[in-house]
């Protein structure tokens, strides 16, 4: 009778195994299949733009099929002392969300070092509220956040966000179908975010070809007109001018002339060195004597001052002197009133730092003004300015060996010029400038409420290691 009541229980005990394992696999199945279907429509919204927010479609997709209370996707920012910082630019909250907005919109990974680590190497975090270390701790519990989990998203080899979900009741383990399908859409994310910049880049190259024609049309046509005027009052009767008028007449046709040739060298050495066909003749320089020279020759408005020591660099005489010039036009037409040219050497380098009191390059450009055809459209931008100045200087500096570099110190704006010392032991081979990924225009911050566009360079440091 024992052995009968004891194998009851045995079968009941099976029966009820099967019962639950069949249950949980019915349970896994159906939420992978609302997992797949919730991929699906987020590929589709990506893809086909078939809303204007596309990114919050996707997400409220994603987060209906899971058990997370708010989905969200933010970039990568580098804060002034160069930590990765991150900034949610799309949101959406579930129907069973506590009461109250979300707060927790941006943050550091400073006491996450092991989750930013994972994250880099393109693994998935998983994150419980309870085990988390003070003070980063107080913030989620603040927030309400039980649990999270993120995946990384990548252009390329590049880390740049991360997609993810938050639990406010649960505190329990995300499924393994809940890892992997946030690990496809992050995927998904970080190809929308790379048609994007493509397709934006298009545009832009079709808008800056329309803005470079019209662009050296105005510069060509400004100084040209003004040598024909000039040219033609000399013409129809040079004996009704004093001598002293006369002068006066010459002087600037040539310094208009001088307008004209230094507009057409930077077009044509932007388009000699973009195809292999600049030459560069290096030498000894003395830099301070030719900044002098190049300062009382070049028509810039407001004080100019010429300060420093003797340096000798290695450079090509003619390109150092158009660098130099360039700088200077640059600092005339967007800096203030009071220039100063220093000459020096550091780390090794021959220097000529170029600086203005003016109130300096806008935040979102700094990683731009070196980029050709590129103006800023902040206060003080010249807007029939060609954009070739700053390029065209660092691509001469480049390929002699050197770079220049933009800081603001002191409010003060700085452009330094570095030179190789002497003549190198071997060839040279210059450094390209690396190319940065920037969000897309149409990135916007797709909250509840709609939100506001984002400009903000991604970070284009933290890579895959």
């Amino acid at each position: 009778m024992f052995i009968g009541v004891v194998g009851q229980t045995l079968v009941l005990w099976i029966v009820f195994q099967l019962i639950t394992t069949l249950a949980n696999a019915s349970a896994a199945d159906a939420k992978h299949a609302r997992i797949q279907r919730a991929l699906a429509e987020c590929s589709q919204a990506l893809l086909n733009r078939t809303t204007d927010q596309p990114l919050k479609t996707a997400l409220r997709s994603l987060l209906d099929a899971t058990d997370g209370h708010y989905a969200y996707i933010d970039i990568n920012r580098t804060d002034e002392a160069g930590n990765i910082t991150w900034e949610i630019v799309a949101e959406a909250v579930g129907d069973d969300y506590p009461d109250g907005d979300p707060t927790f919109t941006s943050g550091s990974y400073d006491q996450m070092s092991v989750a930013l680590e994972r994250l880099r190497k393109g693994e998935p975090v998983a994150v419980r509220t309870s085990e988390l270390a003070m003070p980063i701790r107080a913030r989620y519990e603040k927030e309400g956040i039980k649990a999270e989990l993120v995946a990384p998203i990548f252009i390329g080899e590049r880390w740049v966000g991360s997609l993810g979900y938050t639990d406010h009741i649960r505190e329990g383990s995300w499924s393994q179908i809940e890892i992997d399908g946030l690990m496809r859409a992050a995927e998904m994310v970080g190809a929308y975010w790379e048609r994007e910049t493509a397709r934006e880049g298009l545009m832009e190259l079709a808008q800056a070809k329309d803005r470079f024609i019209a662009a050296v049309s105005h510069e060509l046509r400004t100084p040209l007109a003004a040598v024909v005027g000039f040219a033609g009052e000399l013409a129809s009767g040079v004996n009704g001018y004093s001598p002293e008028e006369a002068s006066e007449i010459a002087s600037m046709i040539y310094t208009q002339s001088l307008e004209l040739t230094h507009l057409v060298d930077d077009l044509l050495t932007s388009e000699r060195a973009a195809s292999g066909n600049l030459t560069i003749k290096p030498r000894e320089l003395a830099l301070l004597d030719e900044c002098r020279d190049i300062v009382g020759s070049v028509a810039v408005e407001g004080t100019v001052s010429v300060e420093g020591e003797p340096t000798t660099a290695w450079a090509d005489s003619l390109r150092a002197r158009q660098i130099i010039r360039n700088l200077l036009t640059n600092a005339s037409r967007y800096g203030g009133s009071t220039i100063v040219v220093e000459v020096g050497s550091s780390q090794g380098a021959a220097t000529v730092t170029v600086k203005d009191d003016g109130a300096g390059v806008r935040h979102i450009d700094v990683d731009r003004i070196f980029d050709h055809y590129y103006r800023s459209q902040g206060h003080g931008s010249v807007p029939d300015s060609v954009g070739l100045g700053l390029s065209v200087a660092r691509q001469l500096a480049r390929l002699m060996g050197g770079d220049i570099a933009y800081r603001r110190r002191g409010g003060w704006t700085h452009f330094e010029l570095s030179l190789p010392l002497s003549a190198p032991t071997e060839a040279v081979t210059p450094e390209m400038p690396e190319l940065g990924w920037e969000a897309p225009d149409g990135l916007t911050t797709q909250s509840s409420n709609g939100g506001a566009p984002i400009a903000s360079t991604l970070n284009s440091q933290a890579s895959r290691s």
